[in-house]
């Protein structure tokens, strides 16, 4: 077996494996944008008005982010 030297290399690749758009934008709202820990939803279901509350607190630095809205359909 050869020994790798800089005589023998030609071109070395080197291949980074980066995060698709989905997926860096599911990692941010899945994570605390302080201190980057995951963050635990809340959901406060209203079948009578047929909407969903979203509440995102992170359990590391106790910082509330996100209280979201949705309809039901």
């Amino acid at each position: 077996m050869k020994e790798k030297n800089s005589n023998n290399i030609i071109h070395e690749w080197n291949i980074i494996d980066t995060p698709s758009r989905e997926e860096i934008i599911k990692e941010e709202y899945n994570h605390c944008s302080l201190c980057g820990e995951e963050l635990m939803f809340t959901h406060n279901t209203d079948f009578r008005f047929l909407k969903v509350e979203e509440e995102a607190e992170c359990m590391s630095c106790g910082v509330r982010h996100k209280k979201d809205h949705h309809i039901l359909q």
